[in-house]
């Protein structure tokens, strides 16, 4: 009887079956189905047998109990073995594996031609692209960095092609590698062309050099910057170039532009430098000015006249993140260019404004524009008065300390709340009489009133701001007649209809590489600050379903001393 029961035993475990799953990856794509899982047997009690994979890598396989060598194949992809022999009695889930396409172009050194979505390109090490040649991204094109810090030498030029429905894309070739950097180096003869680049390293920035002996003759020509439709977690890019256009972009941590250190002698060309109608959002430490122009010219006899518009953008800068700008806009000039900063939006963190002009020509404008800041906005001003124009501005609290005591007759018909703090501007802010509107003004016609929001930044019907500006202008940002009108004509309710489509966001919360039970996740539009809200699972997953089409940021709250902490911003343009 004993030896029946022992042989019976025997023959169960021989006979007992176990459930493996695991998932499988194809090396920039999408859709993951159709992957062959090859499950071979090692040991006498296994029996070879196989699997397909769904759309989402996933597989699932109930094999008999022992031993297997398990091989994943896919056609256009090499074939991969799974790291070690795999032990089947109960349950077991293997680790996520990744194949490779044969498709897969390795880069390194000099490169030129079209690239396409056919082939996957991997970046091994710094690459050139050479004097008189061009190297294009056509859209889908996939592109895949395996170093910290990598730099694209272009002695010729480069266009990303992308369109709006296929961008072109920048990954990481590890996700979980921190600190992938791309810089562009650019020859001052030639150009740099991206649109609809949906770039996730950690930053991309641009670089000038003047090469040779007549890098200033090409600069003097016109070379250009282009960069537009396109997101970024950090961006940089210098701002004494000829022609610079950066346009409905946005950023999850920073932008940054800036003259160069060596001080080209802008003077020497006539600059055309244009920042308009992107999103910019900062939600970690950067500590530079997002704008700092310092130009310098290199002779008096030479007055080419440059102009910088920064217009129609959102600042948000995150009030709970420490350490983001030592200075927000820091414009300064030696020579006569003129500044135009208007109809911007700038929330969140205060930010400080300096303003600098030394020289007797030249202007800065600074117009229409709404601070939502819930502190106080800090404004330095050393330019001399008849070149400085601030007008139609909804500042609230602000300190404004401009650098001369001579009268100002240029800071009019702005807002401020009754507390601001003014130095060298006797008697702003301060109630003397009513506008033709009925609401407290101070002797620079600058209105002290609450601005009255339907939805900041935009103003209700019954708004004091309305018609209160220059010329029966209103005061503070207006979409109207800019890239941002459709946006806000949508921003309350739904989706955009001509979009037809609303927007999902998921992932998994870690605090110090342990998962937070049972959070709050907060999604809050960058624009609107309209807010929606969900739980984490026990093991830190979220979905926040069905949102409006918009900007959008995450917070968790999932301790008192961990309240407001951002994890990732989603671009759903993309």
């Amino acid at each position: 009887m004993k030896n029946l029961i022992y042989f019976l035993l025997m023959w169960l475990s021989a006979t007992a079956y176990a459930q493996v799953t695991g998932n499988a990856q194809l090396m920039g794509e999408t859709d993951h189905s159709g992957i062959k899982v090859l499950f071979t047997a090692v040991s006498p009690t296994a029996k070879t047998d196989s699997t397909l994979t769904d759309v989402n890598g996933g597989y699932t396989k109930s094999l008999m109990a022992g031993t297997y060598s398990v091989k994943f194949k896919k056609s256009g992809f090499y074939d991969s073995t799974y790291k070690q022999n795999v032990f089947v009695n109960e349950g077991v889930k293997l680790d996520t594996l990744e194949l490779i396409s044969r498709k897969v172009v390795y880069v390194k050194g000099e490169v030129s031609g079209i690239w396409n979505k056919d082939s996957i390109y991997i970046i091994m090490s710094d690459f050139i692209v050479p004097k008189d040649k061009e190297l294009v991204m056509n859209p889908g094109t996939r592109v895949f960095f395996s170093k910290d810090y990598c730099s694209l030498i272009l002695y010729g030029g480069i266009k990303i092609n992308g369109d709006v429905n296929e961008n072109v894309f920048f990954f990481k070739l590890n996700e979980n590698d921190s600190n992938i950097n791309l810089e562009l180096i650019i020859d001052a003869c030639d150009t740099i062309d991206l649109k609809y680049l949906n770039c996730s390293l950690d930053e991309l920035a641009i670089s000038v050099i003047g090469i040779g002996t007549g890098w200033r003759g090409c600069l003097k020509k016109g070379n250009k910057i282009k960069v537009t439709n396109s997101n970024f977690k950090g961006f940089r890019c210098p701002v004494d170039i000829r022609d610079i256009l950066i346009e409905n972009n946005t950023t999850s941590r920073y932008a940054y532009f800036k003259s160069r250190n060596w001080m080209l002698p802008t003077n020497y060309l006539e600059l055309d430098i244009r920042i308009n109608c992107n999103f910019f959002s900062y939600t970690g430490s950067y500590q530079n000015a997002f704008l700092n122009i310092y130009s310098k010219p290199e002779t008096d006899t030479i007055r080419y006249k440059s102009h910088y518009f920064i217009t129609n953008n959102t600042f948000e800068f995150h009030k709970n993140v420490d350490g983001i700008l030592e200075q927000g806009f820091n414009m300064g000039q030696d020579n006569n260019a003129e500044y135009y900063f208007e109809n911007n939006i700038i929330s969140g963190r205060t930010m400080p404004v300096y303003i600098l002009n030394n020289r007797e020509d030249g202007t800065f404008n600074v117009n229409n524009n709404t601070f939502l800041n819930n502190s106080s906005n800090s404004i330095v001003v050393f330019s001399p008065t008849n070149r400085l124009k601030i007008f139609n501005n909804i500042f609230n609290k602000v300190d404004l300390e401009l650098k001369s005591s001579e009268k100002f007759n240029n800071i009019n018909y702005n807002q401020y709340a009754s507390n601001s703090n003014f130095t060298n501007l006797q008697g702003a802010a301060l109630p003397i009489a009513k506008n033709s509107q009925g609401s407290n003004i101070d002797t620079y016609l600058n209105v002290i009133e609450d601005p009255q929001f339907s939805r900041a930044p935009l103003l209700a019907s019954t708004s004091p701001m309305i018609g209160a500006g220059v010329n029966g202008k209103n005061i503070g940002f207006d979409p109207k007649g800019t890239c941002l009108e459709d946006y806000f004509n949508n921003w309350n309710g739904g989706p955009n209809p001509n979009l037809g489509d609303t927007l999902s966001i998921s992932g998994k919360i870690n605090v110090s590489g342990a998962n937070v039970i049972s959070a709050t996740v907060k999604a809050v539009n960058v624009l609107t600050h309209r807010e929606f809200v969900a739980n984490a699972d026990l093991s830190g997953n979220f979905v926040i379903d069905s949102l409006p089409l918009g900007n959008y940021y995450i917070e968790t709250t999932p301790l008192a001393d961990l309240a407001n902490s951002y994890l990732i911003t989603y671009y759903p343009r993309r």
